[in-house]
């Protein structure tokens, strides 16, 4: 079993001071995981959690400042329509991949407009349910509050360490300068980050030679970046 590290908030703050005075730092691993990586070696140890008094466990997590990446936040089926399967789903509104030779429902859907291929994201306040609709048609939907109980479960707090980056050659280097410790999810903050486009819904499924629906899970995912706004209790440590 995993093991988690106790550490104060002060003593949390001091170690990311330490890494922060050491300016820009050469990537210990090429690509998009050389952040996290780099600064688990930088810190001393290789957990995801900490335990912090008043806090309780806390996760860590590295981002580059102003990135665009997508992080998955959690994978959670919403309820179809009455009568539609996943292999239905797929059928009626998937797409024909040519290239594997295959019908498919690769998309990533938010709540500002329609993608391309007709989806979108919108919230029934009056229901408190997120629908995910095409070309005006509701296909599936899912109550707030069981997205609100996943995040609750899974990320209700979290250490964000954020990093300027720059790359020399093939060098990726980090400046790892800014922290804080976030907490109490709040629902009115999910609702605007689903009107706002940074939290999207992903339909990921596809149907096997074998004429089965193969789902690897729809997906919630949040632009790193915007991770704060989803919380209402904020304190920086650096």
């Amino acid at each position: 079993m995993t093991s988690v590290i106790e550490m104060t908030t002060k003593e949390l703050a001091r170690k990311i001071e330490a890494i922060k005075a050491l300016g820009f730092v050469r990537s210990a691993r090429k690509g998009p995981t050389g952040i996290g990586h780099t600064f688990e070696g930088l810190m001393g140890y290789s957990e995801n959690n900490i335990s912090v008094p008043d806090w309780g466990v806390v996760e860590l997590k590295t981002t580059r400042k102003n990135s665009d990446n997508l992080i998955t936040l959690f994978s959670k089926v919403p309820k179809r329509r009455k009568g539609l399967t996943p292999k239905l789903l797929v059928e009626k509104y998937g797409y024909w991949d040519e290239r594997k030779q295959r019908q498919a429902l690769y998309t990533s859907i938010n709540g500002t407009k329609p993608n391309s291929l007709g989806w979108i994201l919108k919230i029934d306040e009056k229901e408190n349910t997120l629908k995910i609709f095409h070309n005006g048609t509701e296909v599936a939907y899912q109550p707030l509050k069981e997205l609100e109980s996943i995040i609750d479960r899974k990320v209700n707090n979290l250490a964000l360490v954020l990093a300027d980056t720059k790359t020399k050659g093939k060098d990726e280097f980090f400046h790892y300068n800014e922290a804080w410790l976030l907490a109490n999810p709040e629902s009115e903050n999910l609702i605007g980050l689903i009107r706002g486009g940074y939290l999207i819904f992903d339909w990921r499924m596809h149907i096997k030679s074998t004429g089965r629906a193969r789902d690897h899970g729809p997906g919630y995912r949040i632009k790193e970046s915007s991770l704060p706004k989803l919380y209402s209790e904020k304190v920086k440590l650096v």
